[in-house]
């Protein structure tokens, strides 16, 4: 601080040499790193202050415990993660540079000042507006670097509730280009390939669950056709069978909801339970929702035949 009070106030020198009205007007001690951002920000033209929001928060990360931090970072890969023209990059980061608000230092770039990321308001405002988001690009970008870096190990790729927040955030940052830029082509990649991964997780999984309800169904089917002679023992595997595929069928509905209606009705189709009644209750019962949209819904409709319906909303999507 001490260091940017003493540049500012050579920047405003007097003939008689550096005054007290010189350091005022470089905004003191206090206000030396807020003034000098916002004057270089005004200086430069629309185009490169769109850059720079984008330039400036990509070199900030939000660390575990949710502390913004500088971001060091290979000065050629910026324009880039940011998606803009390399000489527009180059201006907005010599501008800055040049009143020693940025670095570069063996082919890197950074913040010179950890102060910058409170002190300018401006810088301020762009990362507390969405700082829950800028956590998750932060992380996202990290994650995906470190899948790279391991010759794309599967291992580390997102499963579950992480990709599933990752997808909705993408697409958050996609309908807003202006406070978000384009995903970097590696994390881009790293989603792309967790998505993947998950469709053939799903695939698998159904198929097994599928493969074990037919089995049951054919084993059931097997008993029922088994002698007379055994009748009182028949009966009471086709209890107990029933009762089994209705627990299997509670168990799958939420991630298999068609699979679970089939082992109801096998369930009921076995023997008449309380159990298999419940489950026929619970699956032909169930509402569910639908996902996908971000914002406003406005129009839907449904083909002809009832079996689509599509919807359009505020986010553009439909």
């Amino acid at each position: 601080l001490l260091s940017q009070a003493m540049f500012t106030t050579w920047e405003h020198r007097e003939p008689q040499g550096l005054t007290l009205r010189a350091y005022r007007r470089a905004g003191g001690v206090a206000d030396a790193v807020q003034h000098s951002a916002e004057a270089v920000y005004q200086g430069l033209a629309d185009a490169e202050r769109r850059c720079a929001g984008a330039v400036l928060t990509h070199l900030t990360a939000i660390t575990d415990d949710g502390r913004l931090a500088r971001r060091r970072l290979p000065r050629a890969g910026v324009p880039t993660a940011v998606s803009a023209a390399p000489r527009e990059v180059d201006r907005v980061l010599e501008a800055f540079a040049a009143k020693r608000l940025v670095v570069f230092r063996d082919g890197t770039v950074e913040l010179a000042h950890d102060v910058l990321l409170q002190a300018w308001s401006r810088l301020r405002d762009w990362l507390d507006r969405d700082r829950a988001d800028r956590a998750l690009h932060t992380r996202l970008t990290d994650d995906a670097s470190t899948w790279s870096r391991s010759r794309t190990d599967p291992s580390f790729l997102y499963r579950g509730t992480r990709l599933a927040l990752a997808r909705q955030a993408t697409a958050r940052w996609a309908g807003d280009v202006e406070r978000y830029p384009p995903l970097a082509p590696e994390p881009a990649r790293f989603l792309a390939a967790s998505q993947r991964a998950a469709f053939r997780t799903s695939l698998l999984r159904r198929g097994a669950v599928v493969g074990l309800a037919l089995l049951t169904v054919a084993a059931t089917v097997s008993a029922i056709g088994a002698a007379d002679g055994r009748a009182t023992a028949e009966h009471q595997h086709a209890l107990a069978l029933s009762r089994q595929l209705a627990a299997q069928s509670r168990n799958v509905t939420v991630d298999h909801p068609v699979v679970a209606r089939q082992l109801a009705a096998a369930a009921w189709q076995v023997a008449h339970t309380d159990e298999a009644a419940g489950s026929l209750g619970a699956v032909l019962g169930e509402q569910r929702g639908l996902i996908g949209h971000t914002d406003t819904v406005y129009s839907v409709a449904f083909s002809p035949d009832g079996r689509l319906l599509a919807s359009t909303g505020d986010d553009g999507t439909v």
